[in-house]
Formats: structure tokens, sequence, C-alpha cells
């Protein structure tokens, strides 16, 4: 079987569960986001698809025996799927299609028949050339887990940093822990952030009793704290944020990390963990600022599960007025890190507190 993507009334969707038979090979179309795109947009492609049936009707992306990319038309049943807006389950059934070029040219069009076609098929973003190997994709409306609902855990919880995060999502209404060396510095920082929900534990009960676990220690003692929580953490999401700088005469500047970065030397000692970098450029002092309703920010998130930034985004959100932004793989996290300097001058440059928005998204 192959993974195929497909257009339902203009909209992707994915499925796997498609098996095909016919004179030529099919195979699944990984890379070509020009034909996607025209495929899912509209013109040209669409209007061939047209031609062959209605707006609702089915259209797969295939390739046909090493030619030309095409699109396979066919007239199987369909009808809402509940819950799923724009969405459609087909009915096992065997139909005749037809395949037209999709990148222009005058091709012979061939027959063939699709078989067996038994899941419901699911709304998920295109799949873009860097998700392409994420480990996870996106899952099914409904599979995701509630992060209003998760137990958020902070390390190194104590600095201003994590004390600052645990207030803002305690104020959302997440449980959380704030964890540090000491249990009883963790208690009373917990009760010194003014908000319900929030408690103080050790490290260790921190990590094994969060949902999401964000990382906010010191940078001389990151690695070692780690590496003695891996079994704690295993299974779970951990968010970095943690900068490795120095400072001197001249101001901030980004120290080396062996590893690349901070987030990289995390996903090293914690392997059965799912690592994300994110909460960088988020200034405590607004965190901590009572007055302070909203944070003019968006949160740059990165990482090599689909799933686990999806899910740190909609962390980020939690904050009021704060987007979380997919940046790039977690190898490009360094300069992420690195920028924080950058912000510590502008900052003192200009008595601020800044932050940074990405713009056309």
């Amino acid at each position: 079987m192959h993974a195929f993507q497909q257009c339902v009334g203009g909209m992707p969707f994915r499925n796997d569960h498609y098996r095909l038979s016919a004179a030529g090979s099919f195979q699944a179309l990984e890379a070509d986001p020009q034909v996607r795109g025209s495929l899912c947009r509209g013109s040209p492609a669409d209007q061939r698809r047209r031609q062959f049936g209605n707006a609702r009707e089915s259209a797969l992306l295939v390739q046909v025996g090493g030619e030309m990319p095409g699109l396979l038309f066919g007239g199987a049943d369909e009808e809402d799927t509940p819950g799923v807006p724009g969405g459609a389950a087909h009915r096992p059934r065997e139909f005749a299609g037809t395949v037209q070029p999709a990148g222009g040219g005058e091709q012979c069009p061939q027959s063939c028949h699709l078989l067996t076609v038994h899941a419901s098929i699911v709304p998920c973003a295109p799949l873009l050339w860097q998700d392409r190997d994420m480990a996870d994709q996106l899952s099914a409306p409904g599979g995701r887990a509630d992060v209003a609902a998760m137990t958020i855990a902070v390390l190194g919880g104590t600095g201003d940093q994590g004390r600052g995060l645990a207030r803002r999502f305690a104020s959302a209404g997440n449980p959380v822990i704030i964890g540090s060396r000491s249990a009883e510095r963790a208690v009373a920082a917990a009760g010194g952030l003014g908000v319900p929900g929030a408690r103080g534990m050790s490290n260790e009960q921190a990590a094994r009793s969060g949902d999401i676990v964000i990382v906010a220690v010191p940078w001389e003692g990151h690695r070692d704290l780690l590496a003695g929580l891996a079994d704690a953490l295993a299974d779970k999401v951990v968010v970095d944020c943690v900068n490795p700088l120095g400072f001197d005469a001249r101001g901030a500047y980004p120290l080396a990390v062996a590893e690349g970065s901070a987030a990289e030397q995390a996903a090293l000692v914690l392997p059965r963990s799912r690592v994300v970098g994110a909460f960088h450029h988020v200034s405590s002092v607004v965190l901590l600022d009572p007055d302070a309703e909203s944070v003019d920010l968006d949160v740059m998130v990165l990482g090599d599960d689909r799933e686990s930034t999806d899910l740190v985004q909609a962390l980020a959100a939690r904050i009021p007025g704060v987007r979380g932004v997919y940046a790039g793989r977690l190898r490009n996290c360094g300069q992420i890190e690195a920028l924080t300097a950058n912000l510590v001058s502008i900052n003192r440059r200009y008595k601020a507190h800044a932050g940074f928005r990405v713009t056309d998204i």
C-alpha cells in the first residue's frame, strides 16, 4: 500500500489505505509541491479535474510507471463525515477511473481500478518537504491530547524564567509543577506565584509528574541534570528553553556547544524523549509582571517530531498574546539560542523587554 495525497472539494487529505492495480505501476508522489499546490488551489489541474466530475469527486495525485504525475479520477460514493468539515468517507467498493496528466501536455489516459477503500479520510496539512521524514505527522481530529488539561513541569523553576513560565501556564488553568534541586525551595517558589494550581517538588519528582516538561536550568548544569533524569523523562515531550550565553565587558555572546545547541544536547542525552526547542526569547520580567495581561511575542518552536512541535505551539498559545511558530528542525536551534544575545543587546540599548514577531504568516 502507498500513501497518496487526495483533494476533495479543494481541501488536502491524506489516506494511507488505498490499493491500486493497473497496467502501469503506481507509486506515491512524494515531492512535487508545484503539482500538489496547483491540484489543491484550482487552476489548471482543477479545471481538468472538473471535466471528469463535480467538485466533490475524488482526485488522487499519482505517478504512473515513472511518467508524468497524473490525477486519478473516479466515481466513488462520498458522504460527509460527521465532525470533519468538508471531509468524506468512502464505502468499500471497486470503481473505474481515468489517469490524466497533472503537469500539462497530452498523454493518453490509462484505465485503472481503485480497490478496497477501507478507511475514512481525515484532514491534514499539506505534506511539506521539511515534514516528509518527521517521526509523526498530524493526527486525526480528536486524536490529539488536550494541552489545556496537561500538567506542565518546569525543571529549574525557581529561577526567573522558570517562575515566569510557571505563572503564565498556571494562570491559563494548567496544573503546574515547579521543580528544583531543593524541594523546599520549589514549594516556596510555587507559593510565591500568587496564582492557584502551582505546586513544588524536586526536579526528579517534577520530571516524573509532568505531561510536558520544560527545562529552564542554568546552562552550566544542563547536561548533568538531564542525564540524571533520562529515565524519568522517557516518553515525554521535553521543551528546552536554555540559552548558552556568556557575558563580558562587551556584553552577551553565544557560547560554543559541541552538540550544536542546548536542545541538541538534550536530545542526545534523552534518546527516549521527544525534545523540542522553544521559549528562548520570552522576557522573564514580562512573564512575572502582574500588570502585563498579554505578552506581545512569537515563540519559535523547533523539533523533529511533528506531533510534539504542534503540541508545543498550542502550549505557547496558552499565554495571552503569544503565538507558537514552527521554525525548523532541532539542528537549527543553535542560531535561535544565539539570537538571544542580540536580544539582550537590544533590551539594554533601548531599556526594553523586547521580543520577536514573524510577519506574513
